[in-house]
Order: C-alpha cells, then structure tokens, then sequence
C-alpha cells in the first residue's frame, strides 16, 4: 500500500466516523459550548470540513479563495455529516490520483508558503483526527463515555 492510498483510506475513515459521531451529540447539544472561546460540535465539524476542501483544493492546484474558516457553522447534524464525508471522499480521490512523483512537487500554500505536496498530504489527516477528538471530548463531557465506532468501519 502505497503512502497515498494509507492516507485516503485514514481520512475518510475518519471523517465518516467522526459524522457518524455527531449522532451521539443530542440535538439541543449541537450548538453548546464547554466554555464561551470553544467551539461546539458544529462549528468544529464546519471548521474541519473547510479545512480538509481547502488542504485538497491546495493539493489539487485549486487553492481556495475563501480566507479562513466560515464564520457560521452548518446549520444542521445532517448538513455538517454530508459535508464532512463528501470532503473526506474527496480528499481520497485526490490522494489515490498522487504519484511518487508528484509527491516531491512543490506547490504554493496560503499558510505554510512553499511545501512539497509530500508534506502538505498528511496534514489534513492529522487536522481531521484532532478535530475528531474534540468532537469525542464534547460527547464526554455531555455524559457519553462509550468509544463509536461507525459500522463496517474496521
């Protein structure tokens, strides 16, 4: 297996279980805050899931002209879940189109300035699996202690 495909298979089992996880937050939960500077459950997954289009739109020579996060979170479990695996399948199919080759290309970012696609591709599989974590962090402190894990995921 190559390093690409690792990485696409990573992300989207992750960003599936991380929208498979916004089922165990109760709806009146989505929009609540730990404290008033953090973020709740749906603008972590709004956050994340612009995160993860922007890094991709990046690898794919399509940078994003959007300027940071989106102020406003999704408006809905349902929006935040669609989103979020629709930008996890399309970071894969970016990654499974990446060849050794391109891997040592070097592309402009708006963050990091020159990086070689090589560096570039696994950032947003570490970014997804913290924000995972803190969609697991909210769950906690709303009372759920069980690990989810989506069906077929393993």
């Amino acid at each position: 297996m190559t390093a690409q495909e690792l990485m696409a298979n990573s992300v989207e089992m992750i960003s599936g279980n991380m929208a498979y996880n916004l089922d165990f937050i109760p709806d009146d939960k989505l929009n609540w805050k730990p404290a008033p500077e953090a973020n709740s459950a749906l603008e972590v997954a709004t956050h994340a899931t612009w995160a993860l289009n922007s890094m991709t739109g990046d690898l794919l020579g399509q940078p994003s002209e959007q300027q940071g996060p989106p102020t406003t979170p999704f408006a809905s479990r349902d929006a935040a879940k669609g989103e979020l695996v629709q930008a996890g399948q399309r970071y894969a199919m970016c990654m499974r189109e990446i060849t050794d080759a391109d891997m040592e290309r070097t592309i402009p970012h708006q963050y990091f300035g020159e990086i070689t696609v090589g560096k570039l591709a696994p950032i947003p599989m570490m970014d997804l699996t913290h924000h995972h974590g803190q969609i697991a962090y909210i769950q906690t402190l709303l009372g759920d202690t069980e690990s989810h894990f989506m069906p077929g995921l393993i």
